[in-house]
């Protein structure tokens, strides 16, 4: 399977791919190869996972060049009866999910929270401190730089 992304702006990214089976019967482990280079191998997909936190993904770094497609190819490794490759999604020029909190509680946009939840989540292996914006809505959310925003209702 070959996934082209047209359109990249020039310059590193890095590409998110993730993977989870909706089959009961184990799926091929596969390989991802970037332009011809094989970047990651022997990748298996998880298998029915809840959280997408437990999805498997497979993260490559790029370095996009003007008027080029990037061609992502996944080739499964023909280790099992189904022999494919399962591709749920991707997103590009995000951080890696070592590098990034996981399993927030409440749940990200969770509509049914507690009025005083105990916020918590599985921080990234790499975190030595953690920033929490507060809002009421995601713009005003994001137009905080490096300080907390102070909401009024």
């Amino acid at each position: 399977m070959q996934m082209s992304i047209h359109g990249l702006s020039p310059g590193k990214h890095s590409i998110v791919t993730y993977h989870n089976s909706i089959w009961a019967e184990a799926i091929s482990s596969f390989s991802v190869s970037v332009d011809g280079a094989t970047k990651h191998g022997a990748i298996r997909p998880s298998q029915r996972v809840e959280n997408d936190a437990d999805t498997t993904t497979a993260a490559v770094s790029i370095d996009a060049q003007p008027d080029k497609d990037v061609v992502l190819t996944f080739k499964p490794d023909g280790n099992e009866k189904l022999n494919n490759v399962i591709l749920n999604a991707s997103r590009s020029t995000l951080p890696t999910r070592r590098s990034r909190r996981r399993k927030p509680a409440p749940a990200s946009a969770d509509e049914h929270a507690p009025e005083n939840p105990v916020l918590s989540w599985t921080p990234a292996k790499s975190a030595v401190s953690h920033q929490l914006y507060f809002g009421t809505s995601k713009r005003r959310r994001h137009k905080c730089n490096s300080r907390i925003e102070r909401v009024q209702r």
